[in-house]
């Protein structure tokens, strides 16, 4: 577990098991729900990453905490970068605008689907 502003040292090859770098977020309140998809620390990379949280009273106002819309998930900003080539950083952070935004300025309503869902 890792506290809010809490940095951690890890070292993948002295951990157990570990054939490969990959990091899963999960709320830690509670262990039956699915965690995030896993990503892997070497890929440099800035991305978001939703996770599974439990149903409660959270502030449905903000579009990155979870609510009924985005089926109960938090969405994590993830920034994995290098600054010398032998250490690996990895932020997690409130991400400040989503992924992507879809914007209709057009004079007709428009079906926006994701390939393989119904909405």
């Amino acid at each position: 577990m890792l506290l809010p502003n809490e940095n951690l040292c890890f070292n993948f090859k002295a951990a157990k098991k570990a054939t490969e770098k990959r990091i899963v977020i999960r709320d830690v309140q509670e262990d039956e729900i699915t965690p995030s998809a896993p990503f892997f620390v070497e890929d440099i990379a800035e991305f978001q990453i939703p996770y599974k949280c439990p149903v409660g009273n959270y502030d449905e106002t903000l579009w990155h905490e979870p609510n009924e819309r985005n089926n109960y998930n938090r969405c994590v900003q993830v920034s994995v970068v290098s600054q010398d080539d032998a250490t690996i950083f990895i932020f997690f952070q409130v991400p400040q605008m989503p992924e992507y935004t879809v914007n209709n300025i057009t004079m007709d309503e428009i079906f926006i689907g994701i390939k393989g869902k119904k909405e």
